[in-house]
């Protein structure tokens, strides 16, 4: 695992690896809630590449899929469902 997060590293401009391997959940979260992220397959597709590379915790993957998607459930709860349509 550390030897890919070292080759993900290197792989990128100097100035954004280090960036992306220390933020990688919030990478994760970003690219899920990316308009567009339909390239990347979409928010299950994202996830699916993250848990092959094994860069990810299982545990934390979860949190981080919990607050990406939070946004939507709470203004759902704080406004009604009226608020969708």
């Amino acid at each position: 695992r550390q030897r890919r997060l070292v080759m993900l590293q290197r792989g990128l401009p100097s100035w954004l690896g280090r960036r992306v391997v220390r933020f990688r959940y919030v990478v994760a979260a970003l690219l899920i809630n990316l308009p567009g992220n339909v390239v990347f397959g979409g928010g299950g597709g994202i996830c699916l590449a993250a848990g092959l590379s094994r860069l990810y915790s299982t545990r934390w993957m979860i949190v981080t899929l919990m607050i990406a998607v939070a946004p939507v459930p709470l203004l759902v709860w704080w406004l009604g469902l009226p608020v969708l349509l």
